[in-house]
């Protein structure tokens, strides 16, 4: 759940906050809807890439190279200064945010192979929760600084996923 968590945060935070910024620099408004489309969009692909992948590699390095992709176009989306690269890098990072959401489904799955539902509310309820209240703190963070910074500790934060993964039970080693 902390992964879904601190995934949630930044896609959330992601979709709370580039708005803000977008408008404190004075962007028109299609560009910011556009963005939040594109995000959106992209991460239906970046779901289905992700259930792929994991299916031929395995759920594990899916989740890390999730979190080291989306935090890396995150950096890079929030220094470009071209608009038409702000597209391409908010397509990156909707697609790699996205990508370990059916991963994570899948290991809930096997760990409660007689309660899928269940494990499914667990992870979609609490970790979406959890990335609820990390929105707070990175909201906080812009309102201290700035949006950008705010969306800078969550390219941070979403790296704190890796250390997760490596205690991870996919429950291909032993179903409860």
């Amino acid at each position: 759940m902390a992964i879904v968590g601190l995934n949630s945060m930044t896609v959330l935070s992601t979709m709370t906050i580039v708005p803000v910024m977008w408008e404190q620099w004075n962007r028109p408004t299609f560009e910011n809807a556009g963005l939040l489309s594109v995000l959106f969009i992209a991460g239906t692909f970046g779901n289905i890439a992700g259930g792929y992948l994991s299916d031929t590699f395995g759920p594990k390095p899916i989740i890390i190279g999730s979190a080291l992709l989306s935090s890396t176009w995150m950096v890079l989306f929030l220094k470009t200064q071209n608009i038409f690269a702000a597209f391409v890098l908010i397509a990156l990072l909707g697609a790699s945010l996205n990508s370990s959401g059916p991963v994570t489904m899948v290991i809930s799955h096997r760990l409660f192979p007689k309660n899928k539902g269940m494990a499914s509310g667990l992870v979609m309820g609490i970790g979406g929760t959890l990335g609820s209240l990390g929105v707070g703190l990175i909201g906080y963070i812009g309102d201290l600084y700035t949006p950008v910074t705010g969306l800078y500790v969550a390219s941070l934060v979403v790296l704190f996923i890796i250390p997760l993964v490596f205690t991870l039970n996919t429950g291909e080693e032993k179903a409860i």
